[in-house]
């Protein structure tokens, strides 16, 4: 069965920027696709198809604007899946919980989660753009005495949620469609 995701995706000249670090500590990640920020984790369709699903979000974004989003520092998710990532300033994180609200609400009764244990909640919810992880431990505290000293300041406007799809044999997520608004 195949599955689905729903991101913020960054332009091209911060991909790249961000590829820059993934390429060093994104050793242990096992699954391929673009740097991005997710809205609503995997999932399978349920009684609903690609292009219902599209219009769905388009109506769940019908009254959001266009936001700058920040991500000005780096941040941790420890004791357990050891993941390093850069972290949206409160203003980029108050749109982006926004955003996530808006598209559960319309989206949980007609899909199913492909991961029991995701929590879908706002409290939950903690907006990220991915570095690395699954960082083995003895790994992890190298990596973060090196991402300590990072100055980077990822600024971008966000005005779009993109929907991906991976094949039920594919390790690759290719985007099916994007929603602008």
């Amino acid at each position: 069965m195949n599955s689905y995701l729903i991101t913020i995706d960054p332009p091209k000249e911060l991909i790249e920027t961000i590829d820059k670090y993934r390429n060093r500590y994104a050793k242990y990640t096992n699954y391929k696709i673009p740097p991005h920020i997710t809205i609503y984790p995997p999932f399978y369709l349920k009684k609903i198809s690609e292009k219902e699903i599209l219009e769905l979000i388009k109506f769940s974004l019908k009254n959001t604007n266009k936001h700058s989003l920040n991500f000005n520092s780096i941040s941790y998710f420890e004791e357990g899946n050891n993941v390093a990532f850069f972290a949206p300033n409160k203003s980029s994180n108050n749109f982006i919980r926004q955003v996530f609200l808006k598209v559960i609400e319309n989206l949980k009764s007609r899909v199913e989660d492909v991961y029991n244990d995701y929590k879908m909640s706002v409290k939950d919810f903690n907006p990220h753009l991915t570095i690395a992880e699954q960082i083995p431990d003895d790994m992890f505290e190298k990596f973060k005495k090196e991402l300590n000293n990072t100055k980077e300041n990822l600024v971008f406007e966000c005005n779009s949620l993109c929907l991906y799809k991976q094949e039920s044999k594919s390790r690759i997520w290719n985007k099916v469609g994007e929603i602008k608004f």
